[in-house]
């Protein structure tokens, strides 16, 4: 017997949902190009196939994401008439923004319930986890380094100053589920998980991942639970105290004078480019433009040595990186993004219902780390864009459940 079009839309769905979650568990692993691309073009092939291109949109009706996202994608396409590198900038449109639109739009439509949000959050929670565990038996059994050695998992993006990002995302997650699991042996083995990732983020000794941990920590605290403060505030002072080399790190020039000479000189490259940008290609600010130049006009703007004999060959920082490849418009249209999905989740945050408001904080705390780590460090490489993608998903899966019966956007626009 043939099964009915609503039964075979189900169990294609739960195929999907599979093959996303796949994509999910091999996100930080090395050298699985090929598996993520079959995860993305086979979930959105049968997608399509089973939906249509007419559900192609967030949570089956516009969130507030909707109108800043599709603003931006146009400034960024416009852009292209003004790139100095047009093959880097339409490579890259795809590649680290139109692909991840895709995503985002599969997860919100399939991880659309709650018992669905819990098996996605349980998913990126068992990937990092897993993830981190073998590296740190590798890192330290296997190749024997010391405990005072930087820790990092590998050369693809989970570099020591990025690790944070999935690690500190996926413990806010274990804290979401946790705390609306009601039982204590479930509680209390969740909360286990946390340990081996706060170690990760510590061991690393990257200042902006302790910070980013710290702040991020005391956000959630501040909106769950404002009694426990203290407690996150007792265990960063006691991490700096118990643990020298990050302690030492601290010791050290935070304001690293490279740093700024860098984002000055990235300055003076947008001060050419004000408008439209040098174009979204992540390459044209390294290989298509004369650092040399702009080494030199930034010393003989500023009367300062530049840091170092070889200029970075990217920004470095993720709000420099937006303002030099898309200008300040874009710029603007950026920040236009993350205030409306700081609204979302602010908004979601006041509901009567704790599931909803526990995992608003969880996702808003994980998106604060995500840009403090990206003031420092930059973010834009596949696997955290990947997580950031996941963490804009959830924001709008949230947003759906919380206003399941029509509630009014104008709260939030």
């Amino acid at each position: 017997m043939l099964l009915q079009d609503s039964e075979k839309k189900k169990y294609i769905e739960s195929v999907i949902l599979f093959i996303l979650s796949v994509y999910i568990l091999v996100n930080p692993l090395p050298h699985t190009t090929t598996i993520q691309g079959i995860c993305l073009y086979g979930s959105l092939l049968l997608f399509v196939g089973v939906n249509g291109v007419k559900e192609m949109k967030f949570s089956k009706g516009n969130t507030p994401l909707f109108a800043p996202t599709i603003l931006f994608f146009v400034w960024v396409v416009f852009g292209l008439f003004f790139a100095v590198d047009k093959q880097n900038s339409i490579h890259d449109i795809y590649s680290h923004f139109f692909k991840y639109i895709i995503l985002c739009i599969l997860f919100v439509n399939i991880f659309n319930t709650r018992k669905k949000i819990e098996i996605l959050t349980l998913a990126i929670i068992f990937s990092v986890v897993s993830f981190v565990l073998y590296s740190f038996f590798k890192f330290y059994i296997v190749n024997g380094f010391d405990i005072s050695t930087k820790f990092f998992g590998n050369s693809q993006g989970m570099t020591y100053n990025l690790l944070s990002i999935p690690v500190i995302f996926s413990a806010f997650l274990i804290l979401c589920i946790g705390i609306n699991v009601n039982k204590t042996y479930l509680k209390l083995l969740l909360f286990l998980l946390i340990i081996p990732l706060v170690l990760a983020s510590v061991l690393t000794q990257a200042r902006s991942a302790f910070l980013a941990l710290a702040i991020s920590s005391f956000l959630f605290m501040f909106f769950y639970k404002k009694r426990l403060i203290p407690v996150v505030i007792v265990l960063c002072i006691g991490i700096l105290l118990t643990f020298p080399p990050l302690k030492n790190r601290f010791k050290q020039d935070v304001s690293t004078n490279l740093r700024v000479n860098h984002a000055l000189l990235v300055m003076e490259v947008l001060r050419d480019y004000p408008l439209t940008g040098i174009g979204f290609g992540m390459e044209t600010f390294g290989y298509s433009l004369d650092l040399d130049f702009y080494k030199n006009k930034f010393e003989n703007t500023y009367n300062v040595k530049y840091g170092q004999d070889v200029v970075l060959i990217d920004p470095h920082n993720m709000y420099t990186d937006i303002l030099v490849r898309t200008g300040i418009p874009g710029f603007g249209l950026y920040l236009f993004f993350v205030f409306t999905l700081f609204r979302m989740l602010w908004n979601i945050g006041r509901s009567k219902d704790t599931f909803l408001r526990v995992f608003s904080f969880g996702v808003a705390s994980s998106l604060v780390a995500y840009f403090i780590i990206g003031f420092f460090e930059p973010v834009f490489s596949h696997v955290h864009e990947f997580y950031f993608m996941l963490m804009v998903s959830l924001a709008a899966i949230l947003w759906k459940q919380h206003n399941c019966d029509g509630i009014n956007l104008s709260r939030v626009q």
